[in-house]
């Protein structure tokens, strides 16, 4: 392979890790997005369930409320759970590319410094 194929080729590598990269982006500001909407959702809705207890206090429906609440917290911590996993893997997924992209800015530079090598010691430097 010539160092112009191997250049086009980092050189291609690279364009697909920086579009990586910027879905990578768009994913997490996703993911950000849905978090923010999640937590207040689950503001309002233990802010819903606490008023149906207290204003219900005493009625033979306050177990239902609480049960009701219960399941709800039960599944919000599954939820949180889930989005602290996708962050996580999306977190890891970044950091990969970020070192693909190092890696492959270190092979350019390894072919441009290869090439003056050669240049040199032909040209007698």
């Amino acid at each position: 392979m010539s160092v112009k194929e191997k250049e086009l080729k980092i050189n291609q590598q690279l364009r697909q890790v920086n579009l990586e990269q910027e879905e990578k982006c768009r994913e997490i500001q996703e993911l950000e997005e849905l978090e923010a909407d999640y937590f207040s959702i689950h503001q309002q809705e233990q802010q819903y369930y606490q008023a149906l207890i207290f204003n219900n206090e005493g009625s033979q429906y306050t177990g239902h409320f609480i049960k009701l609440d219960d399941e709800a917290n039960r599944i919000h911590q599954y939820e949180r759970q889930r989005l602290e996993d996708i962050a996580e893997r999306l977190v890891s997924e970044e950091v990969q590319l970020r070192d693909k992209e190092e890696e492959l800015y270190i092979q350019r530079a390894q072919l441009f410094s290869d090439i003056e090598r050669v240049e040199d010691d032909r040209y007698g430097h």
